[in-house]
């Protein structure tokens, strides 16, 4: 597979996005983690997809989810800094749902980090209850 690889590798086909989807796979599939995320990283800054959040995938990669056993605050200051980077990062890719999730999805993240977010926007949504009882 390796030879495969660099086969594919030698055509070099920089102008389509189905090379450095190849190479990618590729890459995965004999283990190699560094040139999997090269392939990723120049297929996702030479052709971007609305659906595709490279800088969002790379914050929580290095930055993940507090778990449960975390204190509040650890958990408040995890999350505030998700609703600041997403103000940013919806600047950049307005259309993508996945950035706007954190900031008008119900305040999910925020009620488990005791952010208070604006309002309960849906009658029944996960922590609307809680927001009115803490109102």
């Amino acid at each position: 597979m390796s030879e495969d690889l660099q086969r594919l590798r030698a055509f070099n086909f920089q102008d389509k996005r189905q090379w450095y989807q190849a190479l990618e796979a590729g890459y995965n599939l004999v283990k190699d983690q560094k040139q999997s995320d090269w392939a990723k990283e120049e297929r996702t800054r030479r052709f971007p997809a609305k659906w595709e959040t490279p800088a969002r995938d790379r914050w929580f990669a290095e930055h993940p989810v507090p778990d449960d056993n975390a204190t509040a605050d650890r958990k408040r200051e995890h999350f505030t800094e998700v609703l600041r980077l997403s103000g940013e990062w919806a600047k950049e890719q307005p259309y993508n749902t996945m950035i706007w999730g954190p900031r008008v999805g119900g305040g999910t993240p925020s009620r488990h980090a005791g952010i208070r977010s604006g309002s309960c926007h849906r009658r029944g949504s996960p922590g609307c209850e809680d927001q009115r009882r803490a109102a």
